[in-house]
């Protein structure tokens, strides 16, 4: 079982980690070298050991007694099963958000999905991109306190995975995938629990897709 993380920004370790995970630099199945990793990045190995458990329990890495760490592999169907299991929660999850957002919780959201858009078309800036992007959907449904599907949900954002589909996306994808975050925040504003469903379905099985359309 994997365990939510609070994902790191750009320049730390982890995300610096992260990123060479999403552009393939290191691939799937490959072990993680502590010693490398940290002359590659100029640091201790302490940082490194940190990141690596923390990206372990985010399910982006697997942990092996004696042998160290290596990058998880997902098959295409388990991606598949990944992304419509989250378009089930969340959507229900949404639903029930936008009841409990107070105008505070939505200006945040709201500052969320421009910082995404400003840095959308930066593709150097991909890995941090999907960091925004799971924040956003964590914030979003994480409105709705104590409910048992949060975890859930939660172990479903797979760090690695959201970054790779979003490196799928073209310009125009792009675009409509920000287009969808500023109207999940409007959906909270208008405290629409069947609007917010849809488009956080739609938004979620979206990027499925266009991954599909590629990996295939």
């Amino acid at each position: 079982m994997t365990h939510a993380v609070e994902e790191p920004r750009g320049g730390s370790v982890t995300g610096q980690l992260l990123g060479l995970l999403t552009d393939g630099t290191i691939g799937a199945g490959e072990r993680i070298r502590e010693a490398d990793i940290a002359q590659r990045f100029g640091v201790s190995r302490t940082p490194v050991r940190d990141s690596i458990r923390e990206l372990a329990g985010a399910g982006v890495l697997v942990l092996e007694p004696n042998r160290g760490a290596r990058v998880r592999s997902y098959s295409i169907r388990e991606i598949e099963q990944i992304y419509r299991s989250r378009a089930l929660v969340e959507s229900h999850l949404a639903a029930l958000a936008v009841a409990e957002m107070s105008e505070e919780d939505i200006s945040h959201l709201r500052a969320l999905a421009v910082q995404m858009r400003q840095i959308s078309e930066q593709s150097a800036r991909r890995t941090e991109l999907s960091q925004l992007n799971n924040e956003f959907h964590r914030y979003y449904i994480g409105r709705v306190e104590g409910h048992p599907l949060i975890a859930t949900a939660e172990q479903l954002m797979v760090p690695l995975l959201v970054s790779k589909v979003m490196v799928t996306y073209d310009p125009r994808l792009t675009a409509i995938s920000m287009d969808h975050h500023d109207q999940l925040v409007t959906a909270a504003e208008q405290g629409d629990p069947e609007w917010a469903a849809s488009l956080m379905r739609t938004h979620i099985l979206s990027g499925w897709n266009r991954y599909r359309s590629v990996a295939e």
